[in-house]
């Protein structure tokens, strides 16, 4: 394993069996003080059902490993 997380290894949607996309820089606005912060995404481009982890909150964790983690969470949920 490792390297880089490949959108071929994304399972499709649980939801709706669409292709799914990762984005590893998604901006959001933190809630508890309006910064602009970051998280791995992946999401479904037809009915936009996403699973992220936010960067900040796994600071233990290299973005690569966050990838993995996200991925492996769609993954799991895929049918």
């Amino acid at each position: 394993g490792g390297g880089e997380v490949m959108d071929d290894e994304l399972k499709p949607c649980p939801c709706c069996r669409g292709d799914a996309e990762m984005d590893t820089q998604q901006a959001f606005r933190a809630l508890a003080d309006g910064r602009i912060g970051h998280a791995c995404a992946i999401y479904c481009v037809k009915c936009s059902l996403t699973v992220s982890w936010c960067y900040a909150d796994v600071p233990e964790l290299s973005h690569e490993d966050v990838a993995r983690e996200v991925t492996e969470a769609w993954n799991r949920r895929a049918p």
